[in-house]
């Protein structure tokens, strides 16, 4: 199948867009698909237009040193830490570009995820522990370990 925006390539994947409850699907070749997913996620990067300059330039991950303003100019993070460090800026983007911010699908090295995402472990850990449930809060923290070491932030 060709790809459905160039019309020159063959499709290597697809895009989904959801507007007023009607979901449709376009197959596109990966250079279609990264230069959507650029123009996706520049546009919605644009929540960080009412952001000041310097805050903007302030926001930076320790890990790798990708500025929010690069991410926002460019649409990709430099490294998983990205994730959690600047999560509460990133978030809104996110959840806007791909309805959600748990990951489920493949990752990197191919694996299925189930879907379960670290924040979600943490906030039923912390529930655990201020309810005195310890046997759970040992169970969550080792599931948490688990996909802590799955993950591919290694």
């Amino acid at each position: 199948m060709l790809c459905e925006n160039c019309g020159k390539n063959e499709a290597t994947g697809y895009m989904e867009k959801t507007v007023n409850g009607v979901k449709t699907r376009m197959h596109l070749c990966s250079k279609c698909i990264f230069e959507k997913q650029k123009d996706m996620f520049s546009s919605a990067f644009g929540m960080f237009a009412g952001m000041n300059e310097p805050a903007l330039k302030k926001a930076v991950c320790p890990k790798c040193g990708r500025k929010l303003k690069d991410i926002a100019n460019s649409g990709f993070v430099g490294c998983t830490s990205c994730y959690t460090e600047l999560f509460d800026r990133l978030q809104p983007v996110i959840k806007n570009v791909q309805s959600s911010t748990t990951h489920t699908g493949k990752t990197p090295d191919g694996k299925h995820t189930d879907g379960v995402s670290i924040s979600k472990l943490e906030a039923e850990l912390k529930r655990a522990v201020e309810t005195e449930n310890y046997e759970q809060a040992e169970i969550i923290s080792n599931k948490l370990k688990k996909l802590k070491e799955n993950s591919y932030a290694k």
